[in-house]
């Protein structure tokens, strides 16, 4: 009788100890990322560098494991020097947005570093689940032909918008 009193005290104890060791361990995966709400699609352009359509063909790992580099294809470029292929750049665990290979994305992209980079915190989001954007986006600055390749119908360059 005794054990089973003394087992039935330390249970919380035990409790509190494996939850303490979880919260400070972790799992090693994404931490929380905090975002506000996005702001609408016009004043999301506003505030990007870029935003474009694009079709991710090929991925690779920084150094240090944590930097995700997605290859895009790009398609519609609704604002900044953004050319057929672009190169992002985004964290794999916190606050990135893993593009998968093989799908088809509307970016807004920002500027740091002098690089292109995609953040868990902006509109960027799969190209079928865009209606909203690209409604609101009207019509693209330049297209990218699949088949022509670097051909552009508005050979004009981007005016800084």
């Amino acid at each position: 009788m005794r054990t089973l009193e003394t087992a039935m005290k330390r249970r919380p104890t035990i409790f509190a100890i494996a939850v303490t060791v979880m919260l400070c361990l972790g799992t090693g995966h994404s931490m929380a990322c905090s975002c506000r709400k996005n702001p609408p699609p016009p004043q999301a352009l506003a505030q990007a560098a870029a935003v474009f359509s694009g079709r991710v063909v090929a991925s690779s790992y920084g150094e240090n494991g944590e930097l995700y580099k997605p290859v895009l294809r790009v398609m519609d470029v609704w604002k900044g020097s953004v050319h057929e292929r672009v190169e992002l750049y985004t964290y794999w665990r916190l606050c990135g947005f893993p593009l998968e290979v093989g799908r088809n994305y509307l970016v807004y992209a920002y500027e740091a570093e002098g690089r292109l980079w995609v953040y868990s915190c902006s509109r960027t989001t799969l190209l079928e689940e865009a209606a909203t954007d690209l409604s609101a986006l009207v019509k693209p600055l330049r297209s990218y032909s699949s088949e022509e390749g670097s051909r552009s119908k508005d050979e004009s360059p981007n005016p800084g918008r």
